[in-house]
């Protein structure tokens, strides 16, 4: 069979296609004759043998022109690619009764067994220590308004949550974002608010803005005339719209028994029925026998806003005017000056007792900047990092639709530092958050315990250096996971060395490793009988020098060298060796070791102790790829380890490139020589680099948001795995830029190159049908709803199988056409899609008419499908 997906028939001669045509014309030429396959005659026996022989006959026809491409690719030295190793990240966690914590050294292997009992050996990529210590609390901090938000805490439920690996996740938040939700200054009115109690006695006053909001409550019905052509619209009856405010309110508050009417300074039992935006002030004496009562979950003091008076307030439609309070002020002062008994500040992350500068009259800035002016993200630890390297993944979701250039920079609490922190030197494998990646770093002998938001904890602090601006645009980076001892691992499994003898010297000798998949061999060829004593110095002295382990020597008793292995090149093939090269051919699939005859190569000599020592890895290519959880024990014993686990399911794990691939790549090369012109040169390139890429699209003079920029060229790539991480692009990202470097014009720079993932649009369609039958409709909602996600899918999707390409979304003519093909007994009336782009708040537009970038792709959303029987 013909593996090549370029396979261009000359003959459609096959078994099947012979037999119609002899009984298609049998039918003209010999009408009484039959051609009966199934109970053949002598002449529908000589037709069957007929067909089979023209079958073989044109399958080798078929083969000239691929056999002649192979052959072609054959003399240019083309070679298939190596398998590719799946990636991931594990995260460690230890036994609370581990008395310190444990260092893993790289290469250290795991184990995954997602079939069964065949397992796959992954590999950490770099040394790790695992320590003890746990994230506890994290704050972040606005340094231009004040505000401080509180994201996470390990504080509550800690008795519950003691054997619980999951509640040590931290909730998902935007990073150096001020506007979310908690933090809010704007409230509506109607809930319960919050008023602090410890001032009684005091005249309270209470300040704010009050605008009002118009909602509307249920909709007006629809007409049920049955209208008809050429008939006068009847005049329909007018339907009353019902208008809701707050006609009365009661201020109240609760004194230990009940809740009592609040005694203001002047009536506000009508401050809310108004429309218009006023400055209101509200000003009360704060009762002696206010006492505090649990309130949705807090026990506080507080004062109750109730409605006494609303009319039409159930029925609809209607119109609800709701008043919202913004800017909320509250100042209080003792009618008899009463003196406090303490008083305590609060500014940024410090908390200060002022009692006595109030109390003896000295003068307190009372309001300052908060903390340095920057934004921040605190990260404290409950104990300290013994040592390192520590690494930490940060899973974190971008805006693709805006280009960014974040600057943040880390730091670690120290009481030496004059400002309380220090700069820390950091691996980031994020690149500025970017993407999701590892923070890798050393902590240093002064990281100290510091006491921030009332917490002595140690602390990180992660600098926002451009305080949140990037080219007019708000940087938003959402953080939806962070793992302490976590550690990226790749699908790489070290074997053991093998030896082998050789007894008769033999051209073109062959010799067989254990395994196939070849990712890494290191062939050592034992020389001790070839070389001279000055010959073999002079090699261990260039070994040295030039810090590189080439040559692999065992000495006996007498300094005398028993085995002297060197280690030879490997080679596309011989066709320029020359005969005192060591050389050899390596079949990484089948995991063959090919020699030379002598003349284009040397070939290992006969001996009686080992000619040849092979060091090499594997990998399982797309075996590799497995699931969250899989990669979840060590290879060997780890003490104190507790658990170990992959949190995002492992990528870019494909095996040795296709011949298909292969002869595309092949024909590039032939085509332009090697060198990038064109923008189709550009994407041959880069679809041809790895089997992992799916799509391409290259635009010149245009950035990622298709805004004109004069020297770019802007290539959209979409991965086969997309769906799983952005790491999957990331891994390639860099080895594609530098190859398109190599073979383009020496005038294009290396910013001029922008290698991006397509812009994703979430693609929902609620889909209304009309069944035949009333019985069918779930079958019909859950099978339309998986064919509507098959349909989009970007890589398997479309009527071909084939996907969607970059910059060319689905239509809804496309899917009302595609919705039709299917049998599913009833009758597609309406369509509405709506989309909004990954990573933004674009919720609910329009698809038909939103604004779709240069690089759109569309994936599929929540579909709903609503069966009218």
């Amino acid at each position: 069979m013909v593996t090549s997906d370029r396979y261009y028939p000359i003959d459609p001669g096959t078994s099947e296609f012979i037999k119609a045509k002899i009984s298609r014309l049998a039918k003209s030429y010999t009408p009484e004759w039959i051609f009966n396959e199934n109970d053949p005659d002598i002449g529908s026996t000589l037709a069957l043998v007929f067909a089979d022989m023209m079958d073989g006959s044109a399958h080798k026809m078929n083969m000239i022109l691929y056999k002649y491409r192979i052959e072609l690719m054959n003399m240019l030295g083309l070679t298939l690619k190596p398998a590719t190793p799946a990636r991931s990240v594990v995260a460690f966690s230890l036994l609370k009764s581990a008395p310190s914590g444990v260092f893993v050294k790289e290469s250290s292997p795991l184990l995954a067994y997602p079939d069964g009992d065949d397992k796959v050996v992954f590999e950490t990529d770099y040394g790790v220590y695992l320590t003890k210590a746990n994230i506890a609390h994290i704050y972040s901090l606005s340094g231009s308004d004040g505000k401080i938000l509180g994201i996470y805490s390990s504080d509550a439920d800690d008795a519950e949550n003691e054997n619980d690996s999951e509640s040590q996740n931290v909730i998902a938040f935007n990073m150096f974002d001020y506007s979310a939700p908690g933090i809010e200054r704007n409230m509506f009115v109607f809930g319960s608010n919050l008023v602090s109690a410890d001032c009684k006695g005091g005249q309270i006053s209470l300040k704010f803005k009050l605008r009002f909001e118009k909602h509307q409550a249920g909709t007006l019905a629809e007409s049920d005339i049955d209208f008809k052509y050429f008939m006068r619209q009847p005049r329909l009856p007018k339907q009353e719209i019902f208008e809701v405010k707050a006609q009365k309110v009661v201020f109240e508050y609760f004194n230990g028994t009940g809740w009592c009417k609040l005694n203001t300074k002047d009536d506000y039992s009508e401050l809310f029925c108004g429309n218009a935006e006023a400055e209101i002030s509200i000003d009360f004496v704060l009762p002696d026998d206010m006492s505090s009562t649990l309130v949705n979950a807090y026990e506080s003091f507080w004062i109750k806003i109730s409605v006494t008076k609303a009319e039409n307030n159930f029925r609809t439609p209607a119109i609800h005017t709701c008043p919202v309070i913004e800017d909320l002020r509250m100042s209080y002062k003792y009618l008899e000056g009463v003196k406090p008994e303490f008083v305590t500040k609060y500014s940024g992350v410090e908390k200060q007792d002022i009692t006595s500068e109030f109390v003896n009259g000295k003068d307190v800035v009372v309001f300052e900047p908060a903390y340095d002016g920057r934004n921040c993200v605190f990260i404290g630890f409950d104990a300290k990092m013994e040592s390192g390297p520590i690494s930490i993944h940060f899973d974190v979701t971008v805006d693709s639709s805006v280009k960014r250039t974040n600057n943040i920079g880390f730091e670690y609490s120290s009481a030496a530092a004059s400002g309380g922190f220090k700069e820390l030197k950091v691996i980031d494998e994020t690149e500025n958050f970017k993407h999701s990646g590892c923070i890798v770093f050393n902590p240093p002998s002064d990281f100290s315990r510091s006491s921030l938001f009332g917490k002595s904890e140690y602390w990180l602090k992660l600098v926002d250096l451009y305080n949140g601006e990037v080219f007019g645009e708000t940087s938003s980076i959402k953080v939806n996971d962070i793992k302490l001892n976590a550690v990226q691992v790749s699908n790489i499994q070290t074997m053991e060395e093998e030896i082998f003898y050789v007894d008769r010297m033999d051209e073109n000798m062959s010799l067989a490793l254990s395994a196939g998949n070849i990712l890494k061999a290191d062939v050592f060829v034992n020389e001790a009988l070839i070389l001279s004593l000055p010959e073999k110095e002079e090699l261990i002295e260039k070994n040295k020098e030039n810090n590189r382990k080439d040559v692999l020597y065992e000495l006996d008793m007498f300094g005398n060298y028993v085995d002297f292995f060197v280690k030879w090149q490997e080679v596309d093939s011989f066709t320029k060796s020359l005969p005192n090269d060591r050389h050899y051919v390596l079949n990484r699939k089948a995991g063959k070791i090919t020699f030379g005859d002598s003349k284009c190569g040397m070939i290992p000599r006969n001996q009686p102790r080992a000619a040849v020592r092979v060091f090499y890895s594997i990998c399982a290519g797309e075996k590799g790829n497995v699931e969250v959880g899989a990669i979840n024990r060590p290879y060997s014993y780890i003490r104190f380890l507790e658990d170990v686990r992959n949190n995002i399911p492992a990528y870019a794990g494909y095996d040795i490139e296709s011949v298909g691939n292969a002869l595309n790549r092949g024909s590039s090369l032939v085509n332009n020589r090697g060198r990038l012109v064109t923008k189709v040169d550009f994407e041959n390139a880069v679809r041809n680099f790895s089997d992992a890429i799916d799509k391409v699209r290259c635009v010149v003079g245009m950035d990622a948001t298709g805004a004109p920029k004069e020297r770019h060229i802007t290539i959209a790539i979409l991965m086969k795995e997309f769906y799983k991480s952005n790491e999957v692009f990331i891994s390639l990202r860099d080895d594609i830029k530098e190859e398109l470097l190599k073979r383009c014009d020496v005038s294009v720079k290396e910013d001029d190159i922008r290698l991006i993932e397509p812009i994703f649009i979430k693609l929902s369609a609620d889909v209304w049908v009309k069944a035949r039958k009333v019985e069918q409709a779930f079958e019909i909602q859950n099978l339309m709803k998986t064919k509507l996600c098959e349909f989009l899918h970007p890589v398997t999707g479309n009527f071909d199988g084939q996907g969607w390409q970059i910059g060319r979304p689905p239509k809804k003519s496309q899917l009302y056409s595609f919705l039709k093909t299917l049998d599913l007994s009833c009758t597609v009336n309406k369509i509405i899609l709506t989309g909004f782009i990954e990573g933004t708040d674009k919720y609910g537009v329009d698809f038909e008419r939103m604004e779709k970038p240069i690089f759109a792709e569309a994936i599929s959303g929540e579909h709903n499908v609503f069966v009218d029987g």
